[in-house]
């Protein structure tokens, strides 16, 4: 799964639990940043989504929302509050939406 962010593009890699990020160029060439593999501690993620400067991932496994704030450089820092669970007896949640205002839910 893929998602962008201005000058970025973030790949979900649901294999090993990771988010690449590359960088685009004026002609829309991809490059690998310099900290090309985020390790996110996710256990079954399915979706990744942008809103703003923040990227949520849903954690399926731990049925939690990982949220992430895009730095320069198409940088990733998990947020200081770190995940937030999901809705009570919401179970394997597959996608993520988010709203001009940054609230989300998970489906």
């Amino acid at each position: 799964m893929m998602r962008s962010n201005g000058p970025c593009v973030f790949t979900l890699d649901s294999g090993d639990q990771t988010i690449y990020p590359y960088g685009t160029g004026s002609s829309g060439q991809l490059t690998v940043e310099v900290n090309s593999r985020v390790q996110t501690g996710g256990t079954n993620l399915t979706s990744i989504n942008v809103s703003g400067s923040n990227i949520y991932l849903t954690d399926a496994g731990t049925n939690q929302i990982l949220p992430y704030t895009v730095g320069t450089g198409c940088s990733l820092s998990a947020q200081v509050a770190g995940a937030v669970a999901n809705l009570p007896l919401t179970v394997d949640p597959v996608y993520s939406m988010t709203d001009t205002k940054n609230k989300f839910c998970m489906c």
